[in-house]
């Protein structure tokens, strides 16, 4: 029993230490392994060395690398969980990590984790040398705040709320087209320094309140416009790190049809003498991991549908790109602009999308801030060497939507972040524009 245990350990050294291009024969190669354990001696390792090359102890060497591949195990307790994993398989990142332990990240965060990785040498069914790098990953988990809150009764009142079918009338004047984006449905931020605390009881109040200053303005008429980021993520795995900011079960079509209760129930079904919606999609609002299997943001499209199916007596349009509408004498231009064509130039984005002989107002989100561009037409003349410039008349306008959302740690990382707020814009009698920006 003890000379099957000195073998087995010599051949794990093997097989941990594979023979390197420097070691000419095989002594030079024993040698190697002495170094790394002078335990044992260079005549064992060599006498081990011949006979594992010349039979390729394959019997030992398969039982190595099945008992590699096989080590995956899930410890769990009240508060805490680990999961581990030693063998071949293909895990480099975290995010490989979590897709292949089928973790509930619903239930579950990441609180750390390790990554190890080094070459190893095994006979294939020919007995020829093959290598192969093994892994071994160590992740721990902790228990997500609030992963035993039932939401059902959180959406309770809600829910009360949609039972209307048509939008509330009030007496009003005048026409309000109001603009807002990024609601990040599901996501749970705190304890960052510029952005504020957000979830889904946060998001509810902003969007009481944007309802509330809507109905203070007493229009007759009230297009809504929702650019996009709907969900914070469909699977859960949408962006690097989407996981550890996402509420329980805040993924998935759970969190698309919640989203769309919120809206309803705190937003859209309270404002008054509402006339149409305008959704476009946002990139957080695909129902993929990748970008290049859902570019359209299909999570934005089911939640006009259900709004469209809900209003009977307001027009609902949706498009995954871009929406162009004459509202009031004025066009407006709305995207989420993380798509390639919202990056060109703006005049060659209003020339193909815009309506010439209008002020046109490209409102945009995306950035989880504010900022609005005014930009002028002019007219050049040159005498000689001097240059004149004079000013002409206001072409359009570029406006950044403010969002619901606040921000999160890579937002505000790369710095941007914002109160949560609305943009309001009238026609100012003249074909040009009123803009006001509320924060709620």
């Amino acid at each position: 029993m003890a000379s099957n245990v000195l073998i087995r350990d010599y051949i794990s050294d093997i097989l941990k230490n594979p023979r390197l291009p420097e070691h000419k024969c095989r002594l030079d190669y024993a040698k190697y392994l002495h170094s790394k354990n002078p335990d044992a001696s260079v005549r064992s390792y060599l006498r081990h060395i011949t006979s594992f090359e010349k039979t390729g102890d394959s019997d030992t060497a398969k039982s190595k690398q099945v008992e590699s591949s096989s080590k995956n195990e899930w410890s769990e307790s009240r508060d805490s969980a680990t999961w581990s994993y030693d063998g071949t398989d293909t895990i480099h990142t975290l995010e490989d990590a979590l897709s292949y332990s089928k973790v509930d990240l619903s239930v579950w965060e990441v609180d750390r984790h390790v990554f190890n990785q080094w070459e190893v040498t095994m006979r294939d069914d020919k007995k020829q040398p093959v290598r192969r790098m093994n892994v071994q990953v160590k992740v721990w988990f902790k228990k997500r705040r609030g992963h035993d809150v039932d939401f059902s009764k959180v959406f309770e009142e809600v829910k009360k709320a949609t039972s209307a079918a048509t939008v509330p009338f009030a007496k009003g004047n005048g026409i309000g087209v109001v603009s807002t984006a990024d609601f990040h449905f599901g996501a749970e931020v705190d304890d960052l320094i510029r952005s504020d605390r957000f979830n889904v009881q946060v998001l509810s109040k902003y969007l009481s309140n944007s309802a509330d200053v809507i109905n203070q303005k007493g229009y007759k008429e009230v297009h809504l416009a929702l650019l996009g980021d709907f969900i914070e993520s469909f699977t859960g795995l949408n962006h690097a790190n989407s996981w550890k900011g996402i509420e329980r079960g805040m993924f998935g079509m759970n969190a698309v049809i919640l989203c769309y209760e919120l809206l309803m129930g705190s937003f859209i079904s309270r404002i008054n003498n509402l006339k149409a919606v305008y959704v476009v999609s946002g990139n957080h609002d695909r129902v993929t991991s990748s970008n290049k299997e859902d570019q359209k943001g299909e999570a934005a499209q089911m939640i006009a549908f259900l709004i469209n199916e809900k209003l009977s007596d307001v027009e609902v349009r949706y498009h995954p790109m871009i929406i162009t509408e004459v509202i009031d004498n004025i066009c407006y231009l709305w995207t989420h602009r993380h798509l390639g064509f919202a990056q060109k130039e703006l005049s060659k984005i209003l020339f193909e999308y815009g309506r010439q002989g209008y002020y046109n107002v490209l409102i945009q989100g995306h950035k989880h801030t504010r900022h609005v561009r005014k930009t002028i037409k002019r007219k050049q003349y040159e005498w000689n060497d001097i240059q004149v410039v004079q000013l002409d008349e206001a072409d359009y306008r570029v406006i950044i939507a403010p969002p619901m959302f606040t921000g999160n740690f890579f937002s505000e990382s790369i710095g941007y972040s914002s109160s949560a707020g609305i943009a309001i814009i009238e026609n100012n009698g003249n074909d040009r524009i009123n803009h006001f920006d509320y924060c709620v």
